[in-house]
């Protein structure tokens, strides 16, 4: 991977992901900066994270640093956005990415227990609520910026057995439009982006799609045939966190290959 900078991207603009050492976040971090961002990855784990920011300097030439925080946790959210700023002395995108730790146990609305909710709810609404409201006074006084958050198709059509999550996506959707209308006045754009079901190697792998009928449904519902990759999403990524997508604004993408 080379440090091209991507014509949609300036080179030098600085982009913030959540769960940046993640399978998922990891890639928006990688691409991001081979496309001339200055990245700075956030997670729990500093070791993971450090490796990660390593391995993708290496790959893009590009620097990249890492603030190790829990979005969980008001005082270090608080102290994670301030190293954040730190790093580069700005933020001009967030690309809010983190997912909840561990697996919690699934259901539907009668059996899903209440730790289950709040383990998606905690960093998925209140880990976002929290990361703008320390960030944005400071992206308003330089002049703006944009958040891309990853939301869930589940957020938009119920799909059975994920309801905690599919709940809290939805609710994702719903805060990305209130940042968009809320934030707009200080040049702050949000959006976000819905992927369909992505082979990442760890959530959804190729071997667990045919032990899976809701996935092998899903797959035959793709008009392009096949599963996404981490890759796919990228390019949105970029675009909407670019100058031309300036005017853009309080959107959901859908990338789900024609899902139906």
């Amino acid at each position: 991977m080379s440090s091209t900078s991507s014509p949609l991207l300036p080179e030098g603009k600085v982009v913030f992901v959540t769960g940046g050492s993640g399978n998922l976040g990891s890639q928006f971090a990688a691409s991001l900066s081979a496309a001339g961002a200055r990245v700075v990855i956030g997670g729990r784990n500093v070791e993971r994270l450090r490796a990660t920011a390593e391995r993708i300097q290496g790959a893009t030439g590009n620097e990249v640093r890492y603030a190790a925080g829990d979005l969980t946790d008001a005082a270090g959210t608080a102290a994670l956005v301030e190293d954040v700023w730190s790093a580069f002395g700005r933020v001009d995108t967030v690309v809010n990415s983190a997912v909840p730790s561990g697996s919690p146990q699934q259901g539907d609305l009668l059996s899903t227990p209440d730790e289950a909710w709040l383990n998606f709810f905690d960093p998925l609404i209140l880990g976002v609520v929290r990361t703008g409201r320390h960030l944005v006074p400071k992206m308003a006084a330089a002049g703006g910026g944009s958040f891309v958050n990853i939301v869930s198709p589940t957020g938009i059509v119920p799909s059975p057995g994920v309801d905690a999550y599919g709940v809290a996506k939805g609710a994702l959707i719903m805060l990305t439009k209130y940042m968009a209308r809320e934030w707009g006045t200080w040049n702050i754009r949000a959006n976000g982006i819905a992927p369909g079901l992505i082979i990442d190697d760890q959530y959804v792998t190729p071997e667990s799609i045919p032990r899976n009928a809701a996935l092998s449904s899903a797959l035959e519902r793709t008009s392009l045939g096949r599963w996404g990759r981490p890759e796919d999403l990228v390019g949105v990524a970029t675009f909407l966190a670019s100058d031309a997508a300036a005017f853009v604004s309080g959107q959901i993408i859908s990338v789900d290959g024609g899902r139906f």
